[in-house]
């Protein structure tokens, strides 16, 4: 009996905890970990860790949704000298038209110091999300039309504020924002087509890509 408990917990340890990584940052050892929560949640993590301590999470994959919708978010990262660059990318759809996001990119410089410890050097993002309910905002038009008036400029106003705190970053437009988004497709190209390449024939225009 103990050697199927022994097996059990092994193999469910196999499934939890997958790739690792090691690397070296400025004489500072990291282990970069593959993580899975589990098949339930669908939703996978990149876990930093240094001298056994977490000290970055990163979501690479993420979906849920139900039989009419689904929405998706997917991650990766690389590491450039002595930064740990990471990439996110938010995609939604629904054969109803309501549930179409968040939709969007966001980009997290992180700096190695010289003793080791991380500390953020920048985070840009560009998100269309509900931030008072679940109906699209009024302020995301204005992301594509210029606002008309006072009251419509407060609104993209509190609208890019509201979602500067909810994704932690910068809020980007512009030439800006087509460099983000070139950089963020470049990077999740390959995961991207393999979970996205379906949903205009699923969902004809009623996705968000």
């Amino acid at each position: 009996m103990k050697i199927i408990y022994l097996f059990i917990f092994l193999f469910c340890w196999i499934k939890l905890v997958g790739q690792t990584s090691e690397v070296v940052i400025k004489d500072a050892k990291f282990k970069f970990v593959t993580t899975k929560l589990n098949d339930t949640l669908q939703k996978d993590f990149i876990v930093v860790y240094k001298a056994k301590k977490k000290v970055l999470e990163h979501i690479i994959y993420h979906s849920d949704g139900d039989c009419s919708s689904e929405n998706l978010q997917l991650g990766t990262y690389e590491i450039k000298g002595a930064k740990i660059i990471l990439y996110s990318y938010w995609a939604g759809a629904d054969r109803m038209g309501k549930n179409m996001y968040p939709f969007g990119y966001k980009k997290q410089t992180y700096i190695v110091n010289s003793n080791g410890t991380i500390a953020l050097e920048k985070s840009i993002i560009y998100v269309e999300d509900y931030v008072d309910s679940y109906e699209k905002p009024k302020a995301i038009n204005y992301l594509y039309q210029t606002p008309k008036n006072a009251k419509e400029r407060n609104e993209l106003k509190r609208y890019v504020a509201e979602i500067e705190k909810i994704y932690e970053g910068n809020f980007v437009t512009g030439k800006e924002l087509d460099k983000l988004a070139k950089e963020v497709n470049t990077k999740l190209k390959s995961e991207i087509k393999e979970h996205t390449s379906s949903w205009k024939e699923i969902y004809e225009v009623n996705c968000k890509l």
